[in-house]
């Protein structure tokens, strides 16, 4: 080095990058792994310490001073008696080293407003969760109650079916009356629930999700994460209830045919049968729009797998937690998608229950079977990739 090449060396100039230091150090002089750490310099020291406010990224840059220093003491080691000019470009290197450290330790000490952001999201998280587990106690007691309706409904349809097996001289069908509107007065007042009130639970966190869009680093993603986690878990837990609801349905209207002896022509069957069908497939939440939607996030989450996470910047990392929760939200409705295609199906096939040997109706029930047999088993395969890219998530 010489007087020229000591007047070069500045933060934020080109003596801070390998190439320049590969082109200017003493002849005399080792690497010692100063190229090396010059490089992670100008990959994670780039911005004014001032300027950053992710508390990770501070962290990163103060690391990659650590390293540039040690490896600048070593230079400086090697060089030999004669290297005057190599030693004090050294030395200038050491202490522009030392007053950008500083800064990012006055950084990192100041306050940050994610730290006021986290402190709302503890204040409001035990709330959250208590309103999660209450909900899901209601929805425990409603399945139960669901349950004894259920048990009532096929009682209802045996009594029914002995009574319609007699002739019409021992009438007495009053009563049957009585019981289907009691059993009907039961379901009819589980649908605010089921339909209004229980389909909540996963909004119950936009406090919560509102406060996590206000952050600015990673720092509190495992945390985050762990909400995010119980509201897939609260999701596929309405789905549930859904399901008895529909069940519970289902048999009620059963149960109704046969206390009214209600009789629909083929012609009216096949009309009802038709609509569902169409709906199966084409309907907004229908098999084709959910195959397209499941292949999209399994294809992006595989990509996700495919990424050398330890390579991303911390931008890109934070980027990539941002995707991975859009991604959770896009798997909450592909589970109500494939709830809604289930009960379709389940209700085209007892619509169609006198018919099953017509292949009108045998053909597209085999069909939409198959059909939905194979998008649950992409939804396993979804949910299996999901749960490797939460784990990567987790270590990043």
């Amino acid at each position: 080095m010489d007087k020229k090449d000591l007047d070069a060396i500045k933060l934020g100039g080109p003596a801070f990058t390998k190439k320049w230091w590969d082109a200017h150090r003493g002849v005399t002089m080792k690497d010692s792994g100063v190229g090396k750490a010059l490089e992670d310099w100008v990959r994670y020291c780039p911005r004014d310490p001032e300027a950053m406010d992710d508390v990770v990224e501070l962290q990163v840059a103060g690391e990659a001073c650590e390293r540039l220093k040690v490896a600048l003491t070593r230079a400086w080691q090697s060089c030999g008696t004669l290297a005057k000019e190599s030693k004090l470009g050294c030395d200038k290197y050491l202490a522009l080293v030392e007053v950008y450290r500083r800064k990012l330790v006055a950084a990192e000490a100041d306050p940050i407003a994610d730290a006021q952001t986290w402190k709302q999201i503890q204040a409001a998280q035990p709330r959250v969760i208590d309103q999660l587990k209450r909900m899901d106690g209601r929805i425990d007691a409603a399945i139960k109650e669901m349950g004894e309706l259920s048990d009532s409904a096929r009682y209802l349809g045996e009594r029914a079916k002995a009574r319609n097996a007699m002739s019409s001289a021992h009438g007495g069908r009053d009563d049957l009356g009585r019981a289907l509107a009691q059993l009907k007065e039961g379901f009819e007042g589980l649908e605010k629930f089921v339909n209004r009130e229980a389909p909540l639970i996963t909004r119950l966190a936009d406090p919560v999700m509102d406060l996590e869009a206000k952050l600015k680093t990673r720092k509190y993603d495992k945390e985050m994460r762990a909400m995010r986690e119980a509201l897939v878990r609260a999701g596929r837990r309405e789905g549930e209830l859904r399901d008895r609801y529909t069940e519970l349905s289902v048999e009620i209207q059963q149960a109704e045919k046969l206390v009214t002896q209600a009789v629909k022509t083929r012609q009216q069957v096949m009309d009802a049968f038709e609509t569902k069908v169409t709906m199966f497939w084409d309907g907004p939440q229908g098999a084709s729009n959910l195959a397209a939607s499941i292949a999209d996030v399994t294809k992006q989450l595989v990509l996700i797998i495919a990424q050398d996470t330890a390579r991303l910047s911390e931008e890109d990392k934070r980027k990539l937690s941002q995707q991975v929760r859009k991604l959770d939200d896009e798997r909450l409705m592909i589970d109500a998608g494939l709830t809604n295609l289930g009960n379709i199906l389940r209700q085209a096939a007892h619509e169609t229950r006198d018919y099953v040997k017509d292949k009108a109706v045998a053909d597209p029930l085999k069909e939409m079977l198959a059909a939905h047999k194979q998008i649950e088993g992409t939804v396993r395969q979804m949910d299996g990739k999901a749960e490797q890219v939460s784990r990567l998530v987790a270590k990043m």
